[in-house]
């Protein structure tokens, strides 16, 4: 079983013990309804007017198996998370956002839950400098374009 060298992911929820009105239950839904009898939803049936409200929570990352290093890319980034992690733009886990255990826990537990095609649910701090005071909670949605393969999380992010 995988043991987390930092913090971010020392606190797992079940989707029972996420809040009812929290984006990432709300979320929950509608990606239920997305995904089918399948694992995971295709990211070409995502429809953003569906989840208006939730948008600001919403963050795209997109998994890149392609170079010699596996990596994660932020493609979109909400109002929200903007202001809750200070997060400005999109980028590269590895190049632009995490470094050392805080990398190594992502890009492992993206790549399993990639290929397990699973959801989770996370209480976490912000592990940005700066703001380590924001306290969160993240659900982590997979989402594939090509119906094979999970390539994307849809990350849902609102403060606790």
């Amino acid at each position: 079983m995988w043991k987390p060298k930092s913090k971010s992911f020392d606190d797992p929820l079940t989707f029972e013990e996420v809040p009812t009105d929290h984006p990432a239950h709300l979320f929950y839904k509608y990606w239920r309804l997305l995904c089918g009898k399948r694992k995971f939803a295709l990211k070409s049936d995502f429809d953003p007017a569906k989840v208006s409200a939730l948008l600001p929570n919403i963050a795209i990352t997109r998994l890149d198996y392609s170079a010699p290093e596996f990596d994660i890319f932020v493609t979109l980034v909400g109002e929200r998370i903007r202001y809750l992690l200070s997060i400005e733009a999109s980028g590269s886990y590895r190049h632009d956002y995490f470094s050392g255990d805080e990398l190594e826990d992502r890009l492992y537990l993206y790549d399993h839950m990639a290929k397990e095609q699973l959801v989770k649910f996370f209480r976490m701090k912000a592990p940005f400098k700066g703001r380590e005071f924001n306290k969160y909670i993240v659900g982590l949605f997979p989402f594939s374009s090509d119906g094979e393969k999970v390539d994307h999380f849809f990350l849902v992010i609102e403060s606790i």
